[in-house]
C-alpha cells in the first residue's frame, strides 16, 4: 500500500468513516503481532501503514483531486489526513506523553479549504491510540480531541511566533465586497464595557488602560476607517516604520493627539486604550508576535479581557501601489472563522495521560467522544 496517498485529503469532510465505524474496522487488530523496532519513526510509520491498510480494506475513501481544495497550513497536517486520524503508538511506563506537532488539537484553526467553501479544521482530526505490550495490539482507542480535553484538560502551549495567512483567494473575496471591509460584531464582553457610541477627542495616551465611556464599538469605527483607510497609500519604508505609520493615522482618525514625530511603544495591543491592534498586510501573512487569539491568555485584568477579545484592524494593502485595497475589522475570536494560524517555528503540545487509561480497556478497539 503506497502510504503516501493518506497524505491527500478525503474527497469532502462528510465523506471520511465516522470515529466509531474506525473503531470497529479495527477491532480485528486486537492481539494481532506487532513487533516493535525500538526506533520511533519506524514503528510509526508500521503503524500507520496497518491501520490504513485495514481501514482501506473495509472503506472506499474518495480523495480530493489538486483542484479541489487548498492547504492552509504546510505544518501540523496528520499523517493519515484521507480518514482525518492521527495514530500514536502507546507502549510502556507509568504515564503516556502525547505529543501534537504544529497543531493545537481541539481548535478551530482551518487545515483544509476545500473550493466549495468546505473546511477541514484542527478539531475535525480525531486521536487513534493503538496500545502494544509484548508485541502484541493490547488496545485501541479513538478520541474526538474534544474529549480528551474534557478528560486530560488542554494541552500545554510554548511561547512561540504566530503568524495568519491570508490566502489570495480570501484577498480577493474581501476586495470584491462592497465595501471591501470583512467586518464582525465585537467580543460579548467588549459589547458590555463599551460605553462610547461616537467617536470624540481623547485626551489619554493611546497606551492608557481601558475606560468604558471612551472605548469606542467596533461598529463606531467602521465607518471612519472605511471613508479613511480605503484607497490611502502607504509610504516605502522598512515594515515596522510601515506599521506605525498607520497606527498614528488610526490614533489620529480615533481622536487621539499623536504627533508624526512621536515614538509608539509596540505594546499589545497598539492601541491599548482603544484594545485595538493594527496590522498591514501586503503578503500571505501577517506577523501576529507571541500574541494570537487561537491560544487564549490574559491581555486587561481588569476587565479580564483575553486575546480572543482584542479588536484586529487588518490593511491590506496592494504590493505595487502601496495603497489599502480592503480592510479586515474584527475581535480575534472571528478570525479564526476566515483565515488560518501558522507558527513562524515548529512547536508541539504535549498532555501527559496516565498509563491505565488505554490499559483499561485491553482488548477492545473503542471510540470514546
Amino acid at each position: 500500500m503506497d502510504v503516501r496517498k493518506l497524505t491527500i485529503p478525503p474527497l469532502s469532510i462528510l465523506s471520511r468513516p465516522s470515529a466509531k465505524d474506525i473503531a470497529d474496522v479495527l477491532k480485528p487488530l486486537i492481539n494481532s503481532e506487532f513487533k516493535l523496532t525500538g526506533k520511533t519513526r519506524t514503528d510509526g510509520s508500521n503503524l500507520r501503514k496497518l491501520i490504513g491498510k485495514v481501514i482501506d480494506l473495509r472503506f472506499n475513501i474518495p480523495q480530493a483531486t489538486p483542484d479541489d481544495y487548498n492547504l492552509m497550513v504546510k505544518k501540523g497536517l496528520p499523517k493519515l489526513l484521507t480518514y482525518c486520524i492521527d495514530s500514536y503508538l502507546v507502549t510502556s511506563g507509568e504515564s503516556y506523553n502525547l505529543q501534537v506537532w504544529n497543531r493545537i488539537p481541539n481548535s478551530e484553526n482551518i487545515l483544509i479549504e476545500y473550493s466549495n467553501g468546505d473546511q477541514i479544521l484542527s478539531k475535525d482530526i480525531n486521536f487513534v491510540f493503538v496500545k502494544v505490550k509484548d508485541s502484541k495490539v493490547q488496545s485501541i482507542i479513538v478520541a474526538t480531541p474534544q474529549k480528551m480535553e474534557e478528560l486530560f484538560g488542554a494541552m500545554t502551549v510554548p511561547t512561540i511566533k504566530h503568524q495568519l495567512l491570508i490566502s489570495s483567494t480570501s484577498r480577493e473575496k474581501i476586495k470584491k465586497m462592497k465595501p471591501p471591509i470583512l467586518f464582525e460584531k465585537d467580543s460579548r464582553k467588549i459589547e458590555l464595557i463599551a460605553k462610547a457610541k461616537k467617536l470624540k477627542s481623547q485626551t489619554k495616551s493611546i497606551q492608557s488602560d481601558i475606560e468604558p465611556e471612551n472605548l469606542y464599538g467596533l461598529d463606531v469605527m467602521k465607518d471612519t476607517f472605511e471613508n479613511r483607510l480605503l484607497g490611502l497609500t502607504i509610504p516605502i519604508m522598512q515594515t515596522k516604520n510601515r506599521g506605525q505609520y498607520l497606527e498614528k493615522i488610526v490614533a489620529k482618525e480615533l481622536g487621539y493627539e499623536v504627533s508624526k514625530d512621536d515614538l509608539l511603544e509596540g505594546g499589545f495591543p497598539d492601541l491599548k486604550h482603544q484594545f485595538l491592534e493594527v496590522k498591514i498586510q501586503d503578503s500571505p501573512t501577517v506577523d501576529l508576535g507571541k500574541h494570537s487569539p487561537l491560544f487564549p491568555e490574559i491581555i486587561s485584568e481588569q476587565f479580564e479581557l483575553s486575546s480572543v477579545d482584542v479588536r484586529y484592524l487588518i490593511s491590506l494593502v496592494n504590493k505595487q501601489s502601496m495603497t489599502i485595497d480592503a480592510l479586515i475589522l474584527m475581535p480575534g475570536e472571528k478570525l479564526i472563522k476566515y483565515f488560518s494560524y501558522v507558527p513562524e517555528t515548529s512547536y508541539k503540545v504535549q498532555k501527559g495521560i496516565r498509563i491505565f487509561f488505554f490499559e483499561d480497556q485491553k482488548g477492545k478497539s473503542i471510540f470514546i467522544g
